[in-house]
């Protein structure tokens, strides 16, 4: 019986980094995935930016993770030999004069200056209806994720660590950690929506949707 450390069911975005980061801390992985057209990731605009742009509010810990999300899939780009990370301003219109004082106002009393810059006055360019203004929100930009995740797997496959096929619960024995004769430490699904029909996790979302709603 072959002895691995981990099992990951999904390549999707969590998954995909998931089985990246443990086998650059030498684990052993067995990723099982069959693409499906309409997984999430796959549809995924993959933007990513540290400003609510509404109400000039910081994103939740954009402190925190943005630097550590750009570090790393610009290693995963030199990992894998493509570019797929694009950082780019995003350019924030206003809609009136009173939403370029609101942005002004916090850009001045508050830490938002990390991220808002380059205020320009109204009508700065002729192909677009400035009439208030802007401003530029920096870093920003998108993951261009199905490139991410086709190179990803491709390198998965490489290392023969990806099995493509859907998997059967009904091969798996819990209590011993075995699928189809492979022995894993823990099993980790990241399965996205399909989870709904994992049966070990089925009853659990469903009582957490009851309790909820």
């Amino acid at each position: 019986m072959k002895s691995i450390d981990y099992i990951i069911v999904g390549q999707g975005l969590a998954g995909t980094l998931l089985a990246h980061d443990l086998i650059e801390k030498n684990q052993s992985v067995l990723i099982i995935d069959k693409p499906h057209a309409a997984m999430a990731s796959k549809v995924a605009a993959g933007l990513f930016n540290p400003v609510a742009v509404k109400r000039c509010i910081r994103s939740w810990r954009a402190d925190d993770f943005l630097p550590v999300a750009i570090e790393k899939y610009k290693f995963l780009e030199k990992k894998l030999g493509l570019t797929f990370l694009n950082i780019k301003p995003i350019f924030r219109l206003f809609s009136n004069e009173d939403n370029r004082k609101q942005w002004l106002i916090k850009c001045s009393n508050d830490r938002m200056n990390d991220f808002v810059s380059n205020f320009e006055p109204p009508n700065s360019y002729s192909f677009l209806k400035d009439d208030y203004g802007g401003a530029s929100i920096f870093p920003a930009g998108n993951l261009e994720v199905v490139k991410f995740l086709d190179a990803s797997r491709f390198f998965f496959k490489r290392n023969d660590c990806l099995l493509e096929e859907n998997f059967n619960f009904d091969l798996l024995e819990v209590d011993a950690g075995v699928y189809k004769g492979v022995h894993a430490k823990k099993i980790i699904f990241c399965e996205g929506y399909r989870a709904i029909y994992n049966p070990h996790l089925s009853t659990y979302l469903f009582h957490q949707l009851r309790v909820r709603y």
